[in-house]
């Protein structure tokens, strides 16, 4: 786009957020001469959002939560014309009304008939109101724990059920789970509570903004600028996380915020870093689903046979690797460890029967052919899933699935070892224990329990890209 009619727009586009004001928030301008960065700050009592104007026309969205300090929205574009400005704006807005509504920490007590948490509730519901603390207490059995635990923000254990905190914890990684001190539960101490609730919320808004070290055991070599982005569903949101790599360097890794997404909000990402960086040699993404010439087969966030590779190499004439977001993080997986060259990585999302297997063999991706390994939903039982959807709610009838899945993966592919993501199995010994009524334990391999998906998926992208550049070079 011209840069003569882009800076009109962005300036344009400055004046009309000014005349679109968000009802009930108030607003704060401020520019930074020497960096040439506009800002314009808005609060209200739930949350702080900013819109910043950078150089090259530039243009962030962010939107905080204050009580937890989390992120819950951002988004970058470079300005191209006005609608697509304003389209972002409204979901910008949505997101400040989305956190407005959600004025009250949601706290969650269980024990294990839920009777005397029940009462403790109460009480710590007219303690919070008395002090206008915006705080709802609720209760429920520990059997019902897994099912309502997402819609809270705060768990709290009774101290009968405080041995179960690591289970919970696995199970509920988003939540902020508390053991409750049992002279606090003795007494049903309202204003001690309330206290280790205050404390332990400001210890995991300061644990979610330290880095994670996955560390690289392999040795890896980049010869290109590479752009990797991936598309993480993570609670009710879309994360698009990306990574910048100046050969084997890590330039910047950031992600975008959104409810939903679609090619454009990628094109985004996309367009921003080529304005900064215009010599980027590669692109890859990473999306859930079948990826097949190009084609990405996910029925979800409007991307259903989205032809991904064709639609970027035509408009920013680089080379575009698009993978199964699973495969991705075997390969990130294999990397970060030395000992074993034959791994693969089971992915079995919370609340869905549906599961994705990654395979590194002999330190090379498999794929098969037209990439369908590892596609876990053409096995024949889930030719009629009837009563699978229930039982993925439980943990029980969770670990009957995944070692049924995994018997097949041993027997037909036998790896080193197998990492699993799944929050409702916490114990791999467990895992394995129900693995052994098929299969004999001395073939039976090792099992890890796998946590930080997006970096391992980033990573093991930035190598396939790597890959990739180099066997063109080498033809």
């Amino acid at each position: 786009m011209d840069a003569f009619l882009s800076d009109i727009n962005a300036g344009v586009f400055y004046q009309w957020i000014l005349d679109h004001p968000v009802e009930g928030c108030t607003y704060r301008f401020e520019e930074d001469k020497k960096w040439q960065v506009r800002y314009v700050y808005i609060d209200n009592d739930q949350m702080h959002a900013e819109v910043r104007f950078n150089p090259l026309n530039i243009i962030e969205f962010e939107v905080e939560e204050k009580r937890t300090g989390e992120t819950a929205f951002y988004l970058h574009f470079q300005m191209n014309n006005l609608n697509h400005a304003a389209s972002l704006y409204d979901e910008f807005t949505g997101a400040i009304a989305n956190l407005n509504k959600k004025k009250v920490l949601k706290v969650l007590l269980s024990c294990s008939g839920g009777m005397t948490t029940s009462y403790f509730a109460n009480i710590l519901n007219e303690g919070a109101g008395a002090i206008n603390l915006d705080y709802e207490f609720n209760a429920t059995p520990y059997y019902h724990l897994f099912h309502e635990g997402d819609a809270y923000d705060v768990i709290l254990l009774a101290p009968q059920i405080s041995f179960n905190h690591a289970q919970v914890k696995s199970v509920l990684r988003n939540q902020l789970v508390i053991d409750i001190p049992p002279a606090v539960f003795a007494k049903y101490d309202v204003a001690e509570m309330l206290a280790v609730i205050r404390v332990e919320l400001e210890k995991d808004a300061m644990r979610k903004r330290l880095p994670v070290d996955i560390g690289i055991r392999r040795d890896i070599h980049n010869p290109v600028k590479s752009l990797v982005i991936s598309i993480v569903r993570h609670t009710g949101q879309v994360r698009l996380c990306y990574r910048l790599d100046d050969k084997d360097k890590l330039v910047e890794s950031n992600e975008i915020i959104k409810q939903v997404i679609d090619i454009n909000d990628i094109d985004d990402i996309v367009s921003v870093a080529m304005a900064s960086h215009p010599d980027i040699a590669v692109l890859g993404i990473t999306a859930p689903g079948v990826i097949n010439d190009g084609y990405v087969d996910c029925v979800r966030d409007n991307l259903a046979h989205v032809q991904m590779k064709g639609y970027f190499e035509d408009k920013y004439h680089i080379p575009v690797l698009v993978s199964n977001d699973v495969n991705a993080i075997a390969v990130g997986l294999y990397a970060t460890q030395e000992v074993y060259e034959n791994i693969s990585f089971y992915f079995q999302p919370r609340g869905t029967i549906y599961a994705g297997i990654g395979n590194v063999i002999g330190g090379k991706l498999h794929t098969g052919w037209k990439n369908l390994s590892g596609e876990v939903q053409y096995l024949p039982e889930y030719a009629h899933p009837e009563g699978l959807d229930e039982d993925i709610k439980t943990t029980e009838g969770t670990l009957n699935l995944v070692s049924r899945n995994l018997c097949s993966e041993i027997a037909l592919v036998a790896p080193d070892v197998i990492y699993v993501y799944c929050d409702l199995i916490p114990d791999m010994d467990e895992l394995k224990q129900a693995i052994a009524r098929t299969i004999p334990e001395a073939y039976i391999p090792e099992f890890v329990k796998s946590i930080h998906l997006k970096d391992y998926m980033l990573l093991g992208q930035m190598i396939l890209c790597a890959q990739m550049m180099e066997e063109s070079t080498a033809r």
